[in-house]
């Protein structure tokens, strides 16, 4: 019963590190995320955002790069989680 247990701990162990192994994004949209024309988006509502906006002018919820650096906005960032 014991070694059952053990094994499937094991298989359930290799499972989950298969899967942090594994990347979502391939290549080609690596690359277009990496252009100068590509447009950051609120994670939210998908509007587009300018570079230095703290937060969405469409739903309010906080975007940006660093708002969970930020001890004010990280307050906004968290309520959202």
């Amino acid at each position: 019963m014991v070694f059952l247990l053990l094994a499937g701990l094991w298989r359930f162990i290799a499972w989950i590190a298969k899967r942090l192994q594994t990347d979502p994004l391939d290549a080609e949209v690596e690359q277009k995320l990496s252009e100068p024309e590509a447009v950051e988006v609120c994670p939210h509502c998908l509007t587009q955002q300018p570079p230095t906006a703290w937060f969405c002018k469409h739903c309010g919820k906080a975007v940006g790069p660093y708002n969970n650096l930020m001890p004010y906005l990280n307050v906004f960032s968290e309520g959202e989680v």
